[in-house]
């Protein structure tokens, strides 16, 4: 697996739910998003963002962005998340760091 820790904007998250998966998931929190996603793109080669969708957590007053990621050179996924208010529901944009994420934005 993956460490992120040295970089230290990255939470390992826990998935909630019964479903498993075999793809980490690490929290990063909306202020850091570009400079960790730009981290994982040039130091980690995780040069593929295959998908990125939201949830709106109604219950919790929240939207989370979940993004996919994989990297060629080691073949594995892995998936960030980022929580944010949906009273000032706004993040920060990855399309500096992979073009095709303005298409879903």
């Amino acid at each position: 697996m993956i460490d992120l820790a040295s970089y230290g904007y990255f939470k390992e998250r826990v998935q909630e739910g019964t479903q498993t998966t075999d793809t980490p998931c690490f929290e990063v929190e909306a202020s850091q998003l570009v400079e960790a996603m730009t981290t994982l793109k040039e130091k980690e080669a995780y040069l593929m963002l295959l998908d990125h969708v939201a949830v709106d957590w109604l219950e919790k007053g929240t939207f989370e962005l979940f993004y996919e990621l994989y990297s060629l050179k080691s073949n594995q996924r892995l998936r960030i998340s980022v929580s944010i208010d949906r009273s000032n529901a706004k993040a920060p944009s990855v399309s500096s760091v992979w073009k095709c994420a303005e298409f879903q934005e």
